[in-house]
């Protein structure tokens, strides 16, 4: 399950998503502290609750300067966190691609198929030798 996410946090590019989008959340939570005076938590949870795109509702910006920082916070926001969220998809899947293939070499070979799904039967397993086929 956790998989994908420490794969993303291996990755590069994903270290630059999770990294921003983590970055997104905490900014938010200090900004709605500062200017609208809420506890670490309420802010906390109105930020995740805005990038989610779930709008709840029961909390919302009060002062001008709180809405002008809301309108910004989701236009970059949800963007970061959606580029996260596909990359995070994307090892998910990949994983599940590796799962599809490992069972389908397991049931080739417990059916006496091929050796594996890219390999044709009685072919070369990993560290050995192909025989020499040269006429010497």
């Amino acid at each position: 399950m956790f998989a994908p996410m420490r794969a993303v946090a291996r990755d590069p590019e994903g270290k630059v998503l999770l990294a921003g989008a983590a970055t997104m959340v905490a900014v938010g939570t200090v900004v709605y502290h500062v200017l609208e005076g809420w506890s670490f938590l309420d802010s906390l949870y109105f930020s995740v609750v805005t990038l989610a795109t779930v709008g709840f509702g029961d909390l919302t910006p009060t002062t001008d300067l709180a809405k002008l920082f809301t309108v910004g916070y989701i236009t970059v926001g949800i963007g970061i966190v959606a580029a996260f969220a596909s990359e995070l998809t994307k090892f998910r899947r990949a994983e599940r691609m590796g799962e599809t293939l490992r069972v389908a070499a397991l049931a080739g070979a417990e059916q006496g198929g091929s050796d594996g799904p890219d390999e044709p039967r009685g072919s070369s397993g990993p560290g050995e030798s192909a025989p020499d086929r040269r006429d010497g």
